[in-house]
C-alpha cells in the first residue's frame, strides 16, 4: 500500500472514533414537572429551562400547572446539565391575548409579582437535569 492509502484509512478510523464519542451526552432526555405558588398550581406559564450550553427547553402549564419540556417542535425533553429557570405567561386563548394587549384585562397582583420575580433578566431559579423521565415540582413564592 502507498502512504496516501495509509493517511486515508488512518483518518477514516479517526473520525469513525470522534463521531461514536459525539453521541448521547447532547441528546435531549424528557422531564416534565408541575409549577406551585403557595402550594397552588399555577396555568398558562411558558417555563423556559436555559442550559449552560446548548438549546433552551420550553413546557407549558396547564390548569393544574404541569408542563412537559419540548426541546424542539417534535422532541420532547431537555439537555442534560445547570438550566437557568424563567418563566413568562401565555394567553389561554386569543380572545385573553387580545384583551390583554389592549389594556381591558390584566394580571392579577400575585401574576405579576410572579413574572417579575421568574422573569429572564431576573430569575435565579436553576435546576440540574441529570435523567430521564425526570419530574421537577417548581415552587414559585
Amino acid at each position: 500500500m502507498n502512504p496516501y492509502t495509509h493517511r486515508f484509512f488512518a483518518l477514516l478510523i479517526l473520525g469513525v472514533f470522534v463521531l461514536a464519542g459525539c453521541g448521547g451526552a447532547d441528546k435531549p432526555v424528557r422531564v416534565s414537572g408541575v409549577v406551585r405558588s403557595k402550594g397552588k398550581p399555577v396555568p398558562d406559564l411558558v417555563v423556559h429551562f436555559l442550559p449552560e450550553k446548548g438549546r433552551e427547553s420550553t413546557g407549558i402549564t396547564d390548569n393544574s400547572g404541569a408542563f412537559v419540556l419540548k426541546y424542539g417542535q417534535d422532541t420532547e425533553g431537555a439537555v442534560r446539565g445547570k438550566h437557568k429557570v424563567f418563566v413568562d405567561y401565555r394567553p389561554h386563548d386569543a380572545k385573553q391575548e387580545a384583551e390583554i394587549a389592549m389594556g381591558k384585562a390584566g394580571h392579577s397582583p400575585e401574576m405579576k409579582s410572579l413574572l417579575t420575580k421568574y422573569s429572564k433578566k431576573a430569575s435565579t431559579l436553576t435546576y440540574e437535569v441529570t435523567q430521564d423521565g425526570q419530574e421537577i415540582p417548581i415552587e414559585l413564592e
